[in-house]
């Protein structure tokens, strides 16, 4: 099971790989965004379909030895860093919000009207990219920290609203988190 989030953004233009990284380092967050971890592939340019990011403290690893582990194949090395809470992870998927919402019921939006930001919900109806920011439901306080920060940041570069399924709600990024 996982932990969704979305971001939905008016603009057509989709945030690039050295956006992200740079918004996230406001939150203090060394990241890397990859296609593949398990080939260290990272994304080049814009996030486009599904990636997965990954963070670290400063003290923990550096952004070559990470790589190094990633590049060796090494799971046992990377399995041991995420289970000592130093390396979490985030999953994006970047969908044309016409594609997102073929998944739900034409009521989608009118699902928890009492308790949505109406304004913030005018802006999610007229998305053209929708990006789901996800989890898995056994995540680590790094992994929903920084779960948190990705969602905030592409809302941020794209001028999106957040929305919490959970709690039925839609937020803007200063409000959130």
């Amino acid at each position: 099971m996982s932990i969704d989030y979305y971001v939905f953004t008016k603009s057509g233009q989709r945030v690039t790989r050295d956006q992200l990284v740079a918004a996230l380092m406001k939150y203090a967050i060394n990241s890397e965004i990859y296609c593949d971890i398990d080939t260290s592939k990272t994304i080049e340019s814009e996030i486009t379909e599904h990636c997965t990011v990954l963070c670290w403290p400063n003290e923990s690893i550096s952004r070559a030895e990470l790589i190094e582990v990633l590049q060796q194949q090494n799971c046992v090395e990377r399995d041991k860093l995420f289970e000592d809470g130093l390396l979490g992870y985030c999953n994006i998927s970047a969908s044309a919000a016409q594609d997102f919402f073929e998944n739900f019921d034409s009521d989608y939006f009118e699902r928890s009207l009492d308790k949505i930001n109406s304004q913030a919900l005018a802006e999610a109806k007229c998305a053209e990219v929708v990006y789901e920011v996800s989890t898995s439901s056994g995540r680590s306080d790094r992994s929903s920290f920084l779960q948190t920060a990705v969602c905030k940041a592409i809302a941020e570069l794209s001028m999106g609203v957040i929305e919490d399924p959970q709690e039925g709600q839609f937020f803007w990024p200063s409000e959130w988190g």
